[in-house]
């Protein structure tokens, strides 16, 4: 039994309170994303009507889906686009109702599998001291193999039903963080006043001086695009690559833990419940507010170097010529290396090769704190950087490259007869024309990203998905981390740093209470036996050894 090092580990939970805690707050967190997709999906099928929406608010099923304006984020200059999808919210404010509608969220969330019987009935109490509809809950049942596999399909409907609600309304988000319209129309009045400056014959009314400044002024602005659009479209598929790959994993460990949680959480005080809901809105909230800006500022940095130490090829020069192996050295192979290690690494044959320190992605997604440690841990297994990387690597040669209608790929296709006798034609482009694509391919992973019915509850909804999305959850990485997760919680497992899986059937787990002390206590005693066992062969083997002294 592989038993992982005390530093492997992000932190012991303290004591069986905090632990239950912890696992109520993460599957919160888990199923909360799902519930926040139709709060997004509502939000953005709802803009463009206020006086529908305020309807259907009045109606019974919508109100429990319907966000208040009050509970949305506060905007900032994250929403300070004028954009009718992204209309600034109005306050950070978490309204009594919100919390309401998030506790009949968490009793939901024991409620929904098929495969449970014996009903038992408990009343909670919301927030405000109320008492809330008595909740129909299932007791646990032996679970066959038939059961668990229909349980992970059911997962996999609800990622997909969750991404494609809650990855469109990212959109705004990006687009503000990544625009370029400022500086487009800068640098056509640069160009435009510098051609008004040139008179017949070539001569200008400009010095020496001042032409050198307003080229170096083109060329910053110009540097500025071409970062900006790169960093759109490289943003948006670690964006997308990562809400997927959190969600998976978050909505496989609520499932996972169904039982868990109708013994424990929801038999436990309502502060349980309550801080859960808290740990829904801030895994929301920080999504919104620091994930996706940290994200983007970091590949921008990223971007800014390689386009920087680029050796060959000038992409702050729009006329340029690249060819499709530039563009791919780049964009899948460069930038990717310098983000996950923070540099391109030349490594010399003589010297000596060094580990390197790979980037953490989570910390874009959940919040560094105690009741995410269960999420953390599993996203440390080199299970999720195995799915993270097909997942990335299939986004960007089979859509953003090779779709049909705008992958940047077909800026190379032979489109007339005078560019087929044109080898140049074919296989070199300007760099404004590719960055120009670049911009084109990035809304492909929004345009790829739509329900199939909308304006109907998600849950009721048979969302196929579209076939990239379908394509993504039966790759073999991705398939492999949600099966390890769910079926680690369902065995009581844990996925190790190694990736490998320790079981931990301790008799202080035997009714399938994951207790940090006791299992700390039960490491210890296996830790002495086998130090006693190593002293007893020492004796054995040689009357002269010392045998170890155990401290």
């Amino acid at each position: 039994m592989a038993t992982p090092l005390p530093s492997q580990r992000r932190r012991r939970h303290r004591s069986s309170s905090v632990v239950v805690t912890t696992v109520a707050a993460s599957a919160a967190v888990a199923y909360g994303a799902y519930r926040l997709a139709q709060w997004y999906w509502k939000e953005d099928d709802d803009d463009d009507d206020d006086d529908d929406r305020n309807e259907r608010k009045e109606s019974d099923h919508s109100a429990t889906l319907q966000p208040l304006q009050e509970d949305l984020l506060s905007g900032g200059p994250l929403f300070a686009s004028n954009s009718a999808t992204a209309s600034p919210p109005q306050s950070t404010t978490i309204s009594s109702s919100w919390l309401s509608v998030a506790t009949d969220w968490l009793v939901d969330a024991t409620t929904t599998s098929s495969s449970m019987s014996s009903s038992a009935t408990i009343a909670m109490q919301n927030p405000r001291g109320s008492s809330m509809t008595p909740t129909t809950v299932r007791s646990s049942t032996p679970v066959t193999g038939r059961t668990r596999r229909q349980r992970l399909m059911h997962c996999r409907q609800k990622t997909l039903t969750a991404f494609c609600a809650c990855f469109p309304a990212l959109q705004p988000i990006l687009e503000e963080l990544t625009s370029t319209s400022k500086a487009t129309r800068q640098l056509k009045e640069l160009r435009k006043q510098q051609k008004e400056l040139n008179l017949v014959g070539g001569e200008t009314e400009l010095t020496e001086g001042e032409q050198k400044q307003l080229q170096r002024q083109q060329d910053d602005l110009w540097k500025l695009i071409v970062v900006e659009n790169t960093t759109r479209m490289m943003a948006s598929s670690y964006a997308y690559t990562l809400l997927f790959l959190s969600l998976t994993v978050q909505l496989h460990w609520i499932s996972g833990n169904r039982e868990k949680l109708l013994q424990e959480s929801f038999g436990a005080q309502t502060s349980s419940t309550e801080i859960a809901q808290a740990m829904l809105m801030k895994s929301h909230q920080y999504l919104v507010e620091m994930g996706i800006p940290l994200l983007v500022s970091t590949i921008r940095r990223s971007v800014e170097a390689v386009v920087a130490e680029n050796t060959g090829v000038d992409w702050t020069k729009p006329t340029q010529f690249l060819t499709e192996q530039d563009i791919e050295q780049l964009l899948y192979h460069q930038l990717p290396q310098v983000l996950r290690y923070g540099s391109i690494h030349t490594r010399d044959s003589n010297a000596t090769a060094r580990p390197a320190i790979q980037r953490n992605w989570m910390r874009f997604i959940l919040p560094d704190e105690e009741p995410f440690d269960p999420v953390w841990d599993i996203c440390s297994s080199p299970v999720w950087n195995d799915a993270q990387e097909q997942v990335l690597q299939t986004l960007w040669y089979k859509l953003l490259r090779d779709d049909d209608a705008d992958g940047w790929k077909r800026l190379f296709e032979q489109t007339s007869e005078a560019e087929q006798q044109a080898a140049v034609a074919l296989h070199q482009k300007p760099v404004a024309k590719v960055v120009a694509q670049l911009k084109k391919s990035s809304n492909l992973l929004f345009a790829e990203v739509v329900p199939k019915e909308s304006g109907i509850a998600l849950e009721a909804s048979a969302v196929k998905g579209p076939s990239i999305l379908n394509s993504l959850q039966k790759l073999p990485t991705v398939l492999e981390l949600g099966d390890k997760i769910y079926y680690s919680n369902a065995r009581n497992v844990r996925i190790d740093s190694e990736g490998g899986i320790d079981d931990f059937f301790f008799e202080a787990d035997k009714k399938n209470r994951l207790d940090g002390d006791a299992i700390d206590k039960a490491k210890a005693t296996m830790s002495k036996k086998k130090e006693a066992s190593y002293q007893m062969e020492a004796q054995q083997g040689s009357a002269t050894a010392l045998p170890r002294h155990h401290g």
